[in-house]
């Protein structure tokens, strides 16, 4: 493993501990001002934060293409909400570890899908035994953390 994976990784675990928190913290304020609102606010700071940083000229790409896109390729700001929404709703009833677990034991299951297929122009990468075994682990790892 080269160091530039080792760095991409790094990136990696530390936005899913950001994720944990985020989690933790929109449930507090979720039961403070209301889920939906809670997400309303979770989403108006990530879109403020994206204005901010292309304003200050961190471009990559050609936002004018946008009416280029196919419209099923902005099914993911639908994602992001449903994210929020249901992890603001179910944090305080299975905690922050089951809800985090079920959330990234969907992710790798439809990963490992949409990898074996190429899905949306990616490279195609092949079911294996041990992909396999990765989702089987996070599966019964999932299931573990719901036990009380």
């Amino acid at each position: 493993m080269n160091l530039t994976t080792v760095l991409y990784l790094s990136i990696a675990l530390l936005v899913g501990v950001g994720i944990g928190i985020q989690s933790a913290v929109n449930a507090a304020l979720g039961r403070i001002v209301g889920v939906v609102e809670a997400t309303l606010v979770s989403v108006s700071v990530t879109w403020l934060l994206a204005v901010l940083l292309l304003a200050l000229g961190w471009r990559s790409g050609q936002f004018g293409q946008i009416t280029a896109a196919p419209p099923y390729l902005l099914i993911g700001g639908f994602f992001g909400a449903a994210v929020l929404v249901s992890t603001t709703r179910l944090v305080p009833v299975i905690g922050v570890t089951s809800m985090i677990g079920g959330l990234i034991a969907g992710q790798l299951i439809a990963s490992v899908v949409l990898d074996a297929g190429g899905a949306f122009g990616l490279r195609a990468i092949p079911i294996s035994p041990a992909r396999l075994l990765g989702v089987a682990l996070l599966l019964a790892g999932t299931w573990l953390t719901f036990q009380r």
